[in-house]
């Protein structure tokens, strides 16, 4: 349903098209990504690399897909993370190949969800 309104994707969306140096040459983790729009758009924009990160197991499968029909395979890595409950980052977050620390710009958007919002 954001989709028929305005919701924030679409803003934070319209905000990085509007001044993509926000996260040109950078590394961005997106925190609640869903199907990956504003990452995928960061990616296109000229960031570094991404992490898109979801706890939606469907979601990061879509995003997975996204990612590959926007070319952005090596830009853009899927990662499961539920930043709301998890005290601590996933093992891939905190020990693999990016850590926290790495990340230039963290992206939120549309964050919190409700089944009777839907």
């Amino acid at each position: 349903r954001c989709w028929r309104r305005r919701g924030a994707t679409i803003a934070l969306c319209e905000k990085l098209v509007k001044f993509p140096d926000l996260v040109k040459g950078k590394s961005v983790l997106e925190l609640g990504a869903g199907v990956g729009v504003v990452g995928i758009l960061a990616a296109r924009l000229g960031a570094r690399q991404v992490m898109i990160t979801d706890y939606d197991e469907g979601a990061l499968a879509i995003a997975t897909l996204n990612i590959d029909l926007n070319g952005m395979r090596s830009t853009c890595e899927v990662q499961k993370y539920d930043w709301g409950s998890d005290p601590a980052p996933t093992p891939a977050l905190q020990e693999g190949e990016v850590t926290t620390s790495e990340f230039d710009l963290i992206l939120g958007s549309d964050l919190l969800y409700s089944s009777a919002m839907a």
